[in-house]
């Protein structure tokens, strides 16, 4: 070991071809099995993990590669990145050896699987400059030049010794004189031949001329060799041969070049970059080489139906999948595959392929979760083709919820029928369905999501916009954020948002404006109802949880090992057990498993002890009190009652204006802004109403309605911009010339803020009133700009006081919300010079590219500051090891008091942003629990920025703005 660990310190800087061949055995065996085999376990690993970790959603198009659908790579990086130090230092030890090709390979695959997708493609991009064959060989050969030519300049060394010359010149002689004897030994070598050759044509005669005839028809030595590699065998004597052109002179198997690997994980990472054009060039050089490995040639295909799967072309992933199918030995990747192809011809509505696929797939299926769907798919095929009604279809789907084994794919099974129920227009029934499927889900996270879609999207259609957000709202809990649907769902989750708020304010105002107008007895009834439904409710809920903790405590019974002989226990026979349970129900209905369950009139110690009274006793425990708190929101006063008026007319005209602007559904603008002027006629909407109303109705093409709404705005507000627009052509122009010199002069003004001089932007936010009118449309951005102004020249109070100015005078805007945070900062963080600086965000600059940092704002002291440090730096370490992250700490605030965590540092913004996700998936991991805090990227200027103010005031609003959304 000692010497050849002295060996391996003299070549590790030498070439290849440089090195002994005991040094080389050191350096490929070393390499090999102390770096590369250790990294390459741990990717293998993560990659199984991340498999695990994703579900497959089989009401999708399944994912070709599961791995990279796995919603937290970060849950593997802590792998990962031990694999890349490992074979970082294989690299650095022993570039010599075969494996230099593999481990960057690897470190590049790593650098994928952690989506670090920029890396990685930086790393494969360089593996494909070094380890290319070609310019390899051209440097191979370039180097044997350059050596001969040093040698040769070597070789004028002092003079030779007259006996050294002598030597050399008797060893020319010699050599001269073999060369002579060799050349006059193959002359007459020639000419015996060529007598003997002369004498055998004479001497043969014509009988023999047939005879020769068939002896030159007969087949030279190389064509029988391949008629013989015709035969059965020859694929054996090919791969004999491939085995022996894989082997070195002295017969040992030589190390297998990574390069078209390399290639292909170029070309994927490329994919994900959504760079198709640089992905296909390598994907159809890979497919002309003629010399492609077979481990590249199986997975080729397999990446070329990617390519295209990414790109939504799918049609043109079957011819690949099916190549993969014949190339694959591995029996799940021909049933998945499969599986893919059957979904896709069911897309395209060809139910004949997608059967024969899917019955491929269940042929292949090495998983009962892959049969199940399999076999799901074949039933729905065959309703689809018209060989069974849907309601056969559904007997057939609700048999098979009672086997069993399909128990826990029940919520599959109901989510199946609903989609049968709703292609035969039974919307009703849909819903039961969905809501069963739900009901049944256990661990199927992907199923769950696609039912409270379904759900969401059938209320959303029927137009019950508030049981559409909230199901939109569920499905977004339970969608991974790496499905694309899940921007969309989003978006439109948050277009409902306010759209259900205003819902909600109408039918419970509506409510309360009923419940007003009851006499005292009814209103003592109703809250007896009331009290009456919470005590049912609670019990309710008490005797579903002592059921759920019943069953809980029968199902931990252990199964009985499908290897062991049957048991003989009651108990562990199903038939008998679920036969017993319901001659049970039937006698005795359904009773919590407890104490006295026999006895109806039983009293105990407890919670059903409190809850079982009958109507008369909570009639009689009901005071004056009691009934008031109970009944406390509804108006009684007029003022109450007036107030109450005021909320639906508010949430009626603002449903008006967002079913347009948010939906635009014209209609339901209509019938809301309809409803608010019939009951409210001297709204104080009424004017905007009528615009509206005017804009609905034109885009309807009812132009009697939109004249009428057109005349109304004239003549009840000749004077309105609105009426201005409507009969003026040019006032439009003219309105967006005033608009223009009004956000110039806003602009103007908000340069003059940051640059410091406060008193001037002071006075401009002054004269904005004067210039363009009290109702000018930025009138609130001036406000707040006009507070931040006054905090620095007159302090704090005068600071608090402009802002609950503005949140007052401003409600519903931008800047009455950061109004209002500012003024929640201000609460805790007070300023230490007695001047209080910007906090809306405006002294922060969007820098994307630039340098981050990362702030973990602690905001309870129970967690002690070197604890909090020491988590964040055992989860970098888990997480975030390669990325030599550092952890400071520093307060803000005159007193010291809030310690901010600060990480450095990230390269830019995307980076800074993968750092915080990765906190939101592994929270768990980072600080100690109970701990409480606010994290945030900054770049190096805005927390230069924070320093300076000693105050985090507005950047949580500038964070929300520039960096979630």
């Amino acid at each position: 070991m000692v010497a050849i660990g002295g060996v391996s310190a003299c070549v590790t800087q030498k070439k290849k071809d440089d090195v002994s061949k005991l040094g080389k055995f050191y350096h490929n065996t070393t390499a090999k099995f102390n770096g590369y085999f250790n990294a390459n376990v741990l990717l293998t690993e993560s990659i199984a993990k991340l498999d695990e970790q994703h579900q497959d959603n089989y009401n999708q198009i399944l994912e070709i590669y599961p791995y990279t659908a796995a919603d937290n790579p970060q849950a593997v990086a802590s792998d990962l990145d031990e694999a890349i130090k490992k074979v970082s230092i294989v690299v650095s030890l022993h570039r010599v050896s075969h494996w230099t090709d593999d481990c960057y390979l690897l470190m590049g695959q790593a650098q994928y699987l952690k989506k670090n997708y920029e890396d990685a493609e930086e790393t494969f991009k360089f593996f494909r400059e070094e380890f290319d064959p070609e310019t390899a060989d051209l440097r191979a050969k370039k180097g044997k030049r350059s050596r001969k030519k040093t040698s040769r300049s070597r070789g004028k060394s002092p003079k030779k010794s007259a006996e050294t010359k002598k030597k050399e010149k008797d060893k020319k002689k010699k050599k001269k004189a073999r060369e002579k004897e060799r050349k006059k030994y193959n002359k007459q070598l020639k000419k015996k031949r060529k007598k003997k050759k002369s004498s055998r044509k004479r001497s043969s005669s014509k009988s023999d001329k047939g005879k020769k005839d068939k002896e030159i028809t007969k087949p030279s030595a190389s064509r029988k060799n391949e008629k013989k590699k015709e035969g059965p065998d020859a694929k054996k004597k090919e791969d004999k041969k491939k085995d022996k052109d894989d082997k070195n002179e002295d017969g040992k198997l030589k190390h297998r070049p990574v390069y078209q690997d390399g290639l292909l994980w170029l070309a994927r990472t490329f994919i994900e970059r959504e760079n198709y054009f640089e992905s296909e060039l390598i994907l159809n050089k890979l497919a002309r080489d003629p010399k492609i490995h077979e481990p590249v040639a199986r997975q080729l295909p397999v990446v070329q139906a990617y390519f295209q799967m990414k790109q939504k072309r799918y049609e043109q992933v079957i011819p690949y999948l099916e190549t993969a199918i014949k190339r694959s030995k591995e029996r799940d990747e021909k049933a998945r595959y499969s599986y893919i192809i059957g979904q896709i011809h069911q897309m395209g509505g060809r139910s004949e392929a997608a059967a024969a696929s899917f019955k491929d797939a269940l042929k292949y299926s090495t998983s009962y979760e892959m049969e199940f769907s399999s076999k799901l798919n074949l039933i729905k095929n065959d309703w689809n083709n018209g060989r069974t009604t849907g309601e056969a279809t559904i007997a057939k789907l609700i048999k098979m919820t009672k086997d069993i084994k399909n128990d826990e794919y029940q919520d599959q099974l109901y989510y199946a029928m609903s989609q049968i129920a709703l292609k035969e227009n039974d919307k009703l029934a849909a819903i039961g369905y969905l809501k069963k499927s739900l009901l049944m889900s256990k661990s199927n996270r992907a199923q769950k999501a696609e039912s409270y879609l379904q759900l969401a999207d059938l209320y959303f259609e029927s137009q019950q916009f508030v049981d559409a957000r909230n199901y939109y709202d569920s499905t977004l809990l339970a969608l991974t954020k790496t499905d694309e649907r899940y921007g969309p769902i989003s978006r439109k989750k948050d277009n409902l948002e306010d759209i259900a708020k205003n819902l909600v304010i109408i039918q419970v105002q509506d409510s309360l404006l009923n419940l007003s107008k009851m006499s005292d007895k009814d209103r003592k009834a109703l809250a007896y109802k009331i009290k009456k439904d919470e005590e049912e409710a609670k019990l309710k809920r008490l005797t579903d949880n002592a059921r759920n903790s019943s069953n809980a405590n029968q199902g931990r019974r252990s199964p009985v090992r499908p290897s062991s002989s049957p048991s003989t226990f009651f108990a562990y026979n199903e038939k008998g057990a679920k036969k017993g349970s319901k001659d049970f129900e039937r006698r005795w209905g359904q009773r919590v498993l407890e104490d006295n369950w026999r006895r109806s009139n039983r009293r105990n110690t407890s919670d059903l002890l409190d809850i079982a009274q009958d109507d008369e006793q909570i009639s009689r425990e009901l005071t004056e009190d009691d009934i008031n708190k109970i009944l406390k929101d509804i108006p009684s006063s007029d003022s109450q009652i007036k107030a109450t008026e005021g909320k639906i007319a508010d949430a009626l005209f603002a449903l008006g204006r967002l079913y347009r602007e948010r939906l635009e559904y014209n209609e339901k603008t209509v019938e809301s802004l309809e409803e608010l002027l019939r009951r409210f006629p001297d709204t104080k909407h009424r004017m905007d109403a009528y615009y509206y109303l005017y804009l609905a109705h034109t885009d309807l093409g009812q132009a009697a309605r939109a004249r009428e709404y057109y005349d109304k705005l004239v003549s009840d507000f000749p004077g309105s911009t609105y009426a201005r627009v409507l009969q003026d052509p040019n006032f439009m122009e003219a309105s967006k010339e005033e608009e223009r010199r009004l956000t110039a002069y806003y602009d103007d003004t908000y340069a003059v803020f940051r640059k410091g001089e406060y008193k001037q932007a002071i006075e401009r936010t002054a004269r904005v009133n004067e210039l363009f009118g009290p109702n000018n449309a930025l009138r609130a951005k001036f406000a707040l700009l006009s507070a931040m102004s006054l905090g620095n020249v007159k302090g704090k109070d005068a600071y608090v006081a402009a802002l609950r100015d503005v949140a007052a005078k401003f409600p519903n805007t931008d800047e009455q919300k950061r109004a209002k945070e500012i003024l929640r900062l201000l609460s805790t963080n007070a300023a230490d010079d007695g001047k209080v600086r910007q906090g809306a965000g405006g002294r922060f600059k969007i820098e994307e590219k630039a340098v981050h940092y990362f702030i973990v704002m602690l905001k309870n002291k129970s967690v002690k500051l070197s604890d909090a440090k020491n988590s964040v730096s055992d989860f970098n370490r888990k997480y975030h090891k390669l990325d030599r992250l550092r952890i400071s700490n520093i307060y803000l605030g005159s007193d010291t008091s809030t310690p901010i965590l600060v990480i450095r540092r990230f390269k830019g913004k995307s980076k800074a942003m993968a750092y915080y996700d990765g906190i939101k998936k592994n929270e768990r991991d980072f600080l100690p629990v109970g701990a409480k805090y606010e994290i945030y990227p900054v770049t190096q200027y805005n927390y230069r920025q924070i320093l300076k103010a000693k105050s985090m005031d507005g950047y949580d609003t500038f964070f929300q703005d520039n960096y979630e959304n």
